[in-house]
């Protein structure tokens, strides 16, 4: 017998629907969550504003695009970081209250938050140590939230795969779902995907258009993942990642 109709994510589809019957009905209300997040009393590392990408073209970009496992020991500084970072969702204009990013996010609400895993630094790394960063969007810097090489620990975590043990930096990205529950309720993990996806694609563009490589992973074990950047794993959890790097030939 086939239980396709009864796979938990089947389910969430079918369950979720929008119909011309239930588009009006009232929805559950939920509290919304903060627009932005920060830690206040970490110590911050500036990024740099004036990023600069080379004048490789966007169809260039998308040919070069592959998956990337194997990297040059070999740390990122920050002014690629720092472009990287931009990429994935630096601010580029602003309406009402609302600050528009470099990947789309439905309603604007931007529910996903972006941790660093710096496994590679050196004196090129603007006062970056090896350790755990949160990307505060709105003031543009890095929070670093503990030091220490956590490498085994995030390769560990993502049922032991190698290579986010050896790339220079491990993109963490985490949903704040009641950002965007609070107003799409029961549709909220739809968007929230959607938006995970605009923005790991944004860094694996920018990361061909310098030069680098990258590679998205979605297999881990949610709870040591969550652990590890110190989030409860209920009003925010950790539902994407990417290497990121240079590539070894």
């Amino acid at each position: 017998m086939d239980n396709f109709s009864e796979l938990l994510s089947t389910r969430y589809l079918y369950d979720t629907k929008y119909t011309r019957h239930n588009i009006n009905e009232p929805r559950p209300f939920v509290v919304p969550a903060p627009a932005f997040k920060s830690y206040p009393k970490a110590k911050k590392i500036p990024l740099n504003k004036d990023v600069i990408f080379s004048d490789m073209k966007l169809s260039d970009c998308l040919k070069k695009r592959r998956s990337v496992r194997r990297y040059e020991n070999k740390p990122l500084t920050l002014n690629a970081l720092s472009a990287l970072l931009w990429s994935t969702q630096g601010v580029t204009g602003k309406t009402g209250e609302f600050l528009l990013r470099t990947a789309p996010s439905a309603g604007a609400l931007y529910p996903v938050e972006t941790y660093l895993i710096i496994n590679n630094a050196d004196e090129n790394s603007g006062g970056l140590e090896r350790g755990i960063y949160h990307y505060n969007v709105f003031d543009f810097v890095l929070e670093e939230i503990k030091t220490g090489n956590f490498s085994e620990h995030i390769s560990d975590s993502c049922l032991g795969q190698g290579f986010l043990k050896k790339c220079p930096v491990v993109f963490v990205w985490t949903a704040v779902i009641r950002r965007c529950a609070s107003k799409y309720t029961n549709r909220a993990m739809r968007y929230i995907m959607l938006d995970a996806g605009h923005i790991c694609q944004n860094l694996v563009l920018a990361c061909a258009c310098l030069d680098l490589g990258a590679c998205p992973v979605a297999a881990f074990f949610d709870d040591e993942a969550n652990a590890l950047i110190e989030v409860d794993g209920k009003e925010e959890s950790v539902i994407y990642l990417a290497s990121a790097g240079h590539p070894k030939e």
